[in-house]
């Protein structure tokens, strides 16, 4: 199935590589976020484009705060 995923984290374009991999295995589609601070909070979309249709399902990411879990 010849598909064009994209994900959008506060309106910008989510680029794989860096602080951001995702990846589509199937019909489901995935976005990992590493190293997640209070600037990533907000609506994180996902539009999936094919020949015969659109689809498209966003979620809201609510930061808390950023611990560090390791101090050397």
């Amino acid at each position: 199935l010849d598909v064009d995923v994209c994900w959008y984290i506060g309106g910008r374009t989510a680029v794989c590589g860096g602080r951001y991999r995702y990846w589509r295995k199937g019909f489901q589609c995935y976005l990992e976020l590493f190293d997640c601070d209070v600037t990533d909070a907000g609506y994180i979309t996902c539009n999936v484009n094919t020949i015969s249709c659109t689809a498209s399902d966003s979620t809201f990411l609510r930061v808390i705060g950023k611990r560090r879990l390791f101090s050397f």
